[in-house]
């Protein structure tokens, strides 16, 4: 099977290769299926607050909607320092060979008044936010 390149619009390029990035296949099945297990086990066991974070970053992947990582520790309550620490220690902990459950992207941004800045954006493996997702939803519901 061969490839075939389509034009894109220069306004969806950054959209589009956000969108390759963060559903790039990072493991074989093996590994998949372990980091499922993984992830249902982290999100079953955790306390709420990280329940709830699971959930935002699998629902806005499975939607492939960007999520800032500002706007997600605005849903949480939190500051984006305190959240951004999370992150880290569920990466550092949740899966192996340094293979990370939510990725942080950095894009770089410019404002109106032309000055530029970075923006974080957060995403998890589609498989993994499916299972986060259910996990969460399972216990949730009891």
């Amino acid at each position: 099977m061969g490839f075939v390149l389509v034009p894109v619009p220069a306004e969806h390029v950054l959209e589009i290769m956000r969108w390759v990035l963060f559903r790039a296949d990072e493991g074989s099945a093996g590994e998949s299926g372990v980091d499922v297990a993984r992830v249902t086990a982290l999100a079953s066991e955790a306390e709420p607050e990280i329940r709830r974070l699971l959930e935002l970053v699998a629902v806005a992947t499975i939607k492939n909607e960007p999520l800032r990582l500002r706007d997600l520790a605005d849903e949480l309550g939190r500051e984006t320092a305190e959240v951004s620490e999370v992150i880290e220690v569920l990466n550092a902990t949740t899966l192996e060979d340094d293979r990370e459950l939510i990725e942080v992207r950095s894009e770089t941004a410019v404002g109106v008044t032309g000055q530029r800045g970075t923006i974080a954006f957060v995403a998890m493996r589609v498989d993994l936010a499916r299972a986060a997702r259910l996990a969460v939803r399972r216990q949730v519901a009891g």
